[in-house]
């Protein structure tokens, strides 16, 4: 019966240092990359608040932690101002955040109840909103709620040249000729202000 020679393998020192440095540095990539914080913050279609007033709300002044970010978190906290309808946060290449708003459109300015109507057919208290025409006078709500409808589809530089909204019955022939000045570039809104006239609304630029 032969004896079988086992040979004691020896401890590579070297091998072993390679494998503590190489783990060593992959938790030091991994503590940094988790720590590093947010570069860059990105709003677009912000049309109704100072990007200050959106990033102290949702706690990002300081620029936190990137991948810890809970965006969901932020879209909520954006959702709850009142002319947001809806947020997206997107985290992007180079550490950057990006906010991307969908807002409910401010329509005009009701003068006797101090309040602005938007597109989803509510009215809010707000601070004041420049090129927003002025309501001068009571609508019915039925008719009011038409002509938020239709004149939400209205592009809001046409919207910014009118001064003021006037309900009436009788002054249909009148504002046409208001319409007649429009430029031709925009029929497609002077067909919407048309249908909005023939529910008894006068458009005063």
């Amino acid at each position: 019966m032969t004896r079988k020679n086992h040979q004691k393998r020896r401890f590579n020192f070297k091998k072993f240092l390679v494998f503590i440095i190489t783990i060593i540095l992959i938790g030091i990539f991994v503590y940094h990359l988790f720590n590093v914080r947010t570069k860059n913050i990105v709003i677009l279609n912000n049309d109704y608040y100072s990007d200050e007033e959106l990033i102290e709300a949702c706690k990002l002044e300081n620029y936190p932690k990137f991948l810890t970010l809970n965006t969901r978190s932020i879209e909520r906290k954006l959702e709850k101002f009142d002319l947001i309808n809806k947020a997206k946060v997107r985290k992007k290449w180079g550490f950057i955040l990006q906010i991307e708003l969908t807002n409910n459109k401010v329509l005009y300015y009701v003068r006797s109840k101090d309040v602005y109507m938007t597109s989803n057919n509510k009215a809010y208290k707000i601070p004041n909103i420049s090129g927003i025409p002025t309501l001068i006078n009571y609508v019915p709500e039925e008719i009011e709620a038409s002509f938020i409808k239709e004149f939400s589809k209205v592009d809001a530089n046409v919207i910014s040249q009118i001064s003021e909204i006037e309900y009436s019955k009788t002054a249909f022939d009148e504002s046409m000729k208001v319409l007649d000045d429009l430029e031709k570039s925009k029929a497609k809104d002077t067909l919407l202000i048309i249908q909005l006239l023939k529910e008894n609304l006068i458009l005063w630029t």
